[in-house]
């Protein structure tokens, strides 16, 4: 077997796949190669220790995703080939662990990485959806790699991330629901990033933890009660994680902003649009109503 680094242009890469074609292989997954080819765009590829394999054949024995994302990047790379590989060690490939996101966060230096990771992937996922129908399965939530949540955590953003985990532990074990620590911190750092007057902020969440003074007709009481629910929160959060109630915290943040009552938190997840978060005062804070329908025309 033979190792060098060659530099692997879509041609090239092609011509290995169509040879191999034919040949035993494992599945490709579409959304693997797409994750690829978008770090290869972003200029996040680099020559690593783990080569891609080729048999005395010509035949790919290993990497069929890295050489499928470089004809779909439509760009160049430098990548190290093993020729004249064995074949009968196809069995064996990949049968280890690829690094996670968490493992790539502490080993950058972070503290409480499996929250922060999943955190990092929620917010994500909703920043690039939000305002879209688009259902939040599949390659969407995947196609972020473990440089996209380092590279997210070093921003301003992953500082509010962070700041965002301890009110969201505290209103999760309020609520008796510790699963949903992890998006609710997404989404308070959502909310973060908008600037918003920190008194509502403050009055909000405190309100979501206490559950103390809220009427019937209030926004934070309806999404109190979804979060509770067995039929409403268990039965989403099974098909779309915290998706959902990333969606139901914006929307019960956008009603109570404008002063207008949610009876029932509900949210039909590629239906309607991940609503974005408005950042208008609260209805009666400086003296007039704000109209619910006028407040989406205006941060729209």
């Amino acid at each position: 077997m033979r190792l060098a680094i060659e530099k692997m242009t879509p041609k090239l890469a092609e011509s290995i796949l169509l040879k191999s074609a034919n040949q035993r292989q494992r599945p490709l997954v579409a959304t693997q190669v797409r994750k690829i080819a978008r770090a290869i765009q972003d200029n996040q590829w680099k020559t690593t220790h783990q080569p891609i394999a080729i048999d005395p054949d010509g035949i790919l024995i290993d990497g069929q995703h890295r050489l499928a994302a470089v004809v779909m990047s439509g760009l160049n790379v430098e990548m190290l080939v093993a020729w004249d590989a064995d074949p009968d060690t196809f069995d064996i490939i990949d049968t280890g662990r690829s690094r996670t996101p968490g493992a790539t966060l502490a080993i950058a230096g972070y503290t409480n990485t499996n929250v922060l990771a999943a955190s990092s992937r929620y917010f994500l996922v909703y920043k690039d959806l939000q305002g879209t129908a688009k259902a939040p399965t599949g390659e969407p939530r995947n196609k972020y790699t473990p440089h996209d949540v380092l590279r997210l955590q070093e921003s301003g953003a992953g500082e509010l991330i962070r700041g965002a985990i301890g009110p969201a532990t505290r209103i999760s074990t309020t609520l008796g629901r510790h699963g949903i620590v992890t998006w609710l911190s997404a989404v308070i750092a959502l909310l973060d990033t908008t600037k918003p007057d920190i008194q509502l902020r403050t009055s909000f969440l405190e309100a979501l933890e206490n559950g103390t003074m809220l009427e019937p007709g209030s926004p934070v009481l309806a999404f109190r009660r979804w979060i509770t629910s067995e039929t409403g929160y268990t039965r989403m959060a099974k098909t779309y994680g915290g998706f959902a109630g990333m969606a139901l915290f914006v929307k019960a943040w956008n009603y109570w902003l404008a002063g207008e009552k949610m009876q029932v938190a509900s949210f039909r997840v590629g239906i309607e649009p991940l609503p974005a978060v408005h950042t208008n005062y609260r209805a009666g804070v400086e003296g007039k109503p704000v109209d619910l329908e006028q407040l989406e025309l205006v941060d729209a």
